[in-house]
């Protein structure tokens, strides 16, 4: 009896993805530009308001359509290596796309290689970042060593601890947390969340560091 492919149904609903961020994003960008226009106009106080609120919407979907896109893209390909300050540069432009205020507390002075997805985990932290219900939307993160691996820590406020309801990996809860917990298992790392009454304050991710035999495999660094 020939062996079951379990991944038959992958092609299917990749593409169907791909029809729906196309079909989503065309008359968002169409709205959006629309709203920009409207802006230039004079109207009044309350009119603005309301256009505010409904590009703030828009701005949403779009993130999530970016989203929705990046790791689309980066589940059909094999984790590589990338460096330190690709990682950083990445996370600070998409945490801007995001107005996300970010503070980097600790990074390595010198650039390491680490094993992951490119581009998916910044889009998932900035928007992590984006939802949270704390004020000022200020993100903490920091890249220190873990004996032979790295840990990021990306923190919004000190939190509870107190009243955690869940310290675990992420990859077992809901929404972003769950999508970058899986990501990193995939690459060999892991991701555990802190969640207090007020929802996910900080994200341990756990990266391992790419190996000195795939550094001859393949001796260039996502940078």
């Amino acid at each position: 009896m020939p062996e079951q492919n379990t991944h038959e149904p992958l092609g299917p609903a990749l593409a169907l993805v791909e029809v729906l961020i196309h079909e989503l994003a065309n008359p968002v960008q169409a709205a959006r530009t629309a709203m920009n226009l409207w802006h230039t106009e004079n109207v009044d106080r309350d009119r603005q308001d309301r256009l505010h609120g409904i590009e703030t919407a828009l701005d949403r979907v779009a993130a999530v359509i970016k989203t929705v896109q990046a790791v689309k893209e980066s589940s059909c390909l094999p984790p590589t290596s990338v460096s330190s300050d690709k990682l950083r540069s990445d996370i600070a432009s998409e945490c801007a796309d995001a107005k996300v205020t970010l503070h980097i507390d600790d990074w390595p002075s010198s650039q390491v290689a680490l094993k992951m997805h490119p581009v998916v985990l910044p889009v998932l932290i900035a928007n992590w970042a984006s939802i949270s219900r704390d004020r000022g939307n200020c993100l903490h993160i920091a890249l220190r060593p873990k004996g032979d691996r790295w840990l990021l820590q990306a923190t919004l406020r000190k939190g509870d601890r107190d009243s955690i309801t869940k310290h675990g990996l992420a990859s077992e809860v809901a929404g972003y947390p769950a999508a970058i917990g899986e990501f990193m298992i995939a690459a060999g790392g892991a991701a555990e969340v802190m969640e207090d009454s007020l929802g996910s304050f900080e994200l341990d991710i756990d990266i391992a560091a790419w190996s000195r035999e795939e550094k001859i495999e393949n001796d260039e660094i996502y940078s």
